[in-house]
Parts: C-alpha cells; structure tokens; sequence
C-alpha cells in the first residue's frame, strides 16, 4: 500500500469512524469504487444522520481549506478558524464567512459581535448618566463617547461562532435539514459514494468533478 492510499484509508477512517484493518482486501489495481466497497462493508447499516452530518463537515472543511492562508485539514475537535496568519476580524471576516458559505453550498449562522466594544460604550454611557448631574460638560462627553463605542466601525467587533468545528457542524446542519434532505434524499449508499469521492479528492488535489467509482487511483489519479 503506497503512502497516499494509507492516507486515504486513515482519511476514511476519521471521516467515517470506523476502523479498516491493514489486510482489509483493496481491488487491484485499487479503484474509486473499491474504496467504496471497503467503507461500505466496514460501515454495516449505514446510520443516515450521522453520514449527512460528516458530509457537512467535511463541506466546511475543504471550503475553509480553500481560502487564501485557509488552515488544512482542520479537524472536528480544533477551533472554528479562517487563516493561518492568525485571527481575522472585520470585513475580511465577513468577505471569507461569505466564500466558506458559497463554497460549501451550505446557509452558515449569522457572525457574532464581540462583547467588549458595547461593554465599554454601555458602561461609557452610565457614567456620563452620573455625571451629567454633577458636570453637565463632562457627562455629555461621556455620553457621546458611548455612543461612539456603540456605533463606530461594528464590522470590528465581529467574531467567528465560538467552539469547535463540530459544534459550528451541529449548528449548520440544523440550520439546513431541509436542503441536504432534498440532496441526499433516503439513499446513504449514494452518500458515502460522494463521500468517499469527496475525501480522495482532498487528499489528492482533484476535482471531485473528474473523479468516478471507475477511477484507478495510481494510473488516473496519480497516487503514490
């Protein structure tokens, strides 16, 4: 077995949560649709929720793989994030929560606002609301300064959803149970079809486009 088909087989196994023993039987020459086989029989009866839910996660992990600086490969457990070269805030974040959306196909939960700029404007205008009656100056400037930290520049305050890609997964996928039923419809087999093809493709850099159950994956797809 050639280094990028056992990275294939572990891919498999972290996406399905199942385990494929090292003297599993793999057609030869290895073919997309015996990979298929493989995690079909590993599988047993397919439980068609928890498929559609790594279907979603596996969406919003190849469509944050694709931005510009997009962490690879980010896994369940890690924290939602947008780049590499650190925190993203501000209408960049908004720009890449809109490209991660567009690329996964998939309606993502609103982005959060960070708490501290209204905590600071709130408490701003309580002290200017004290003030006012002992400096009327000082507490009109303390007003209109809270007033600013309220309403200046909000796209700054803006913030990924807090947790872990599962959670932001659970979240998605309860915000599109109606589309994915329309495009899964009652058939897992065809599910882990796309899975398996989905997953091939990342490892591999291809098109999942390009990529059918007949696909050999050292003479067409190139693996090592």
């Amino acid at each position: 077995m050639g280094l990028d088909l056992a990275e294939v087989v572990m891919d498999l196994e972290d996406a399905f949560a199942i385990q494929i023993p090292p003297d599993e039987p793999i057609d030869s020459p290895p073919t997309v649709g015996g990979i298929i086989a493989l995690v079909r029989r590993r599988l047993g009866p397919a439980n068609r929720d928890q498929l559609i839910e790594r279907q979603v996660f596996l969406r919003l992990q190849r469509a944050i793989a694709a931005l510009p600086d997009g962490p690879q490969r980010l896994r369940p457990s890690d924290p939602v994030a947008l780049s590499t070269a650190g925190p993203v805030t501000g209408a960049t974040l908004r720009e890449r929560w809109r490209d991660v959306e567009l690329a996964a196909g998939l309606d993502l939960p609103p982005l959060g606002r960070h708490p501290v700029g209204w905590m600071v404007g709130l408490g701003l205008l309580g002290a200017g609301i004290a003030m006012v009656f002992v400096s009327p100056l000082g507490g009109l400037v303390l007003l209109g300064s809270g007033a600013c930290a309220l309403g200046a520049k909000p796209d700054r305050s803006l913030r990924p959803p807090p947790g872990t890609m599962a959670d932001l997964t659970r979240t998605v996928l309860a915000r599109n149970v109606k589309r994915l039923a329309r495009q899964h419809g009652p058939l897992p087999d065809r599910l882990v079809e796309r899975m398996v093809i989905e997953i091939i493709a990342n490892r591999l850099a291809k098109d999942p486009a390009t990529i059918t159950p007949a696909s050999r994956l050292v003479q067409d797809l190139g693996a090592g």
